[in-house]
């Protein structure tokens, strides 16, 4: 699992249309990635609405800084 942040003003989520502060990527299958290249890989959203509109630039802004602890639970700053 990675996470990486997303620019105010861009939108790089394509599944709905709205800009997200951050987005959450599966790592897990990178044996198969071809070498110097981009290759396509899982992203995930939450299933439930409601806590994927939490996700959105409007509501959390820039994001600067990521923590993950041992429960996989997810911090920003």
């Amino acid at each position: 699992m990675a996470i990486l942040t997303n620019k105010t003003g861009v939108n790089y989520d394509l599944t709905d249309g709205i800009s997200h502060s951050f987005q959450i990527f599966d790592t897990g299958n990178n044996l198969t990635a071809p070498f110097g290249e981009n290759w396509e890989t899982t992203f995930f959203t939450p299933s439930d609405p409601d806590v994927y509109a939490q996700w959105q630039l409007s509501n959390m802004g820039d994001l600067f800084g990521i923590a993950i602890d041992s429960e996989k639970n997810v911090y920003f700053t």
